[in-house]
């Protein structure tokens, strides 16, 4: 059985399938697993094997990924993504969509993309993460991550209110449960809100929104963090919905 779930944002996919479980008494009994993780910021398509099928999770790990991405400019992270102690040199240019297209479509095809240091990858015999927790990574050789890339297009480039984005980061955050360090970067991101409420009250921030459809095992945080390298500006992950996994999506 191949159940299509839906991971609400700050949900870990164990937390997703325990509450689908929850609510559908008559998969008390099944042995259960997902198959493709999803962070805890992002939300979307979650398949969760049951009975029999659990056996065959290697076959559903290996199906390509549809997603809508928003990235972020101006601001980078330990994780890639808005759950990390953030940065910014407080420089935001103006892009333009031209530029960006052009870009992303250098994404089409095989890449080697970094390897977020807070993933569960694991690497000489733990996940990422733990290395990165105990302030380790230096002793271990960190891979990149062959992936490749059917489809990357830019849906809208926006510029929006600081304290906008702002809000959003910090109303959502909380909704993480787990040890994410939630409480140390919360207060990065407050730091940095007065800081650039000191230097720039009105600022407005741009954001890209993307489509990507990729193989299995893609990092969008990484992507994110690629495109804004190629157009010379920080950036990370903002959003980020799974749309579809190989055949299923919504409206299975």
């Amino acid at each position: 059985m191949v159940l299509t779930v839906y991971k609400q944002l700050g949900q870990t996919p164990l937390e997703a399938l325990e509450a689908y479980r929850s609510q559908h008494s008559e998969l008390a009994d099944l042995p259960m697993t997902y198959a493709g993780r999803l962070d805890p910021m992002a939300e979307g398509l979650l398949l969760v094997l049951a009975g029999e099928t659990v056996h065959q999770k290697d076959d559903f790990l290996k199906l390509d990924k549809k997603y809508e991405a928003e990235i972020l400019f101006g601001f980078s992270s330990d994780t890639y993504d808005a759950l990390g102690l953030p940065q910014t040199n407080h420089e935001f240019p103006t892009l333009e969509e031209r530029t960006i297209k052009i870009e992303l479509h250098k994404f089409i095809g095989t890449n080697q993309l970094p390897i977020p240091s807070y993933s569960s990858k694991p690497v000489a015999g733990k996940p990422m993460f733990e290395w990165a927790k105990a302030k380790q990574l230096s002793q271990i050789y960190v891979p990149n991550q062959n992936s490749q890339i059917f489809e990357a297009d830019l849906v809208r480039l926006q510029n929006l209110p600081w304290s906008e984005v702002y809000n959003y980061i910090t109303q959502t955050i909380p909704k993480v449960t787990g040890q994410f360090r939630q409480t140390e970067i919360l207060e990065k991101w407050h730091n940095i809100n007065s800081d650039l409420d000191k230097l720039a009250p009105h600022l407005t921030v741009q954001t890209a929104q993307v489509n990507f459809y990729c193989s299995s095992g893609t990092y969008i945080r990484s992507l994110a963090v690629e495109l804004g390298n190629k157009l010379g500006v920080p950036s990370l992950l903002l959003k980020l919905k799974r749309t579809s996994v190989g055949p299923y999506n919504f409206a299975d």
